[in-house]
This record gives structure tokens, sequence and C-alpha cells, in this order.
């Protein structure tokens, strides 16, 4: 064999493995953001679904049956023709 085909290969040789190498590790890096991606892309549908809850609370706030309800609750009035029921069970809070 010639010294010169021997050199060839041993580079082609080279070059294959690192190609392979790099296709590898470009592999991982892809896997491990595509992971990351998931991850935020999950919390932040959580996050929606959280803020969706606390938009519609805000609405119901802001109506007059959710004022007057919160009134009645906290000064314990009542409606003309309506019973007051008082809980003394020792499991209120």
């Amino acid at each position: 064999m010639k010294k010169g085909s021997l050199w060839k290969k041993v580079i082609l040789i080279f070059f294959i493995v690192n190609i392979c190498y790099i296709v590898y590790s470009q592999q991982m890096k892809m896997e491990k953001i595509q992971s990351q991606t998931d991850s935020v892309n999950k919390e932040n549908q959580q996050l929606s679904k959280e803020n969706q809850k606390l938009q519609d609370k805000v609405k119901m706030s802001q109506t007059d049956e959710y004022s007057e309800e919160l009134i009645r609750e906290k000064l314990g009035l009542v409606k003309a023709g309506e019973v007051p029921v008082i809980n003394n069970s020792s499991n209120n809070k």
C-alpha cells in the first residue's frame, strides 16, 4: 500500500467519526430542548386555565348578585320571608 492512500483513509475515517459525533450531540441537544419546550407549554396551559378561572371570578365579583350575597353573608342579613339558619356544629372554621 502507498502511504498517501493510507493517510486518505485515516482522514476519511476521522471525518466520518467526527460527523457522527456532531450529529449525535446535536440530536441530544434537540431532545433536551424539546423536553423543555413541552414542559413550558404544559405550564403555560395550566397558567392559562388558572388565569381564566381568576378572570371569571373577577367578572362574577363585579355583579350585583355576588355583591348582595357577600354583604348578606358578612353582615348576616336576610331578605323578607327568608328564615336564617345558624350552624352551631364544631366543624366550622
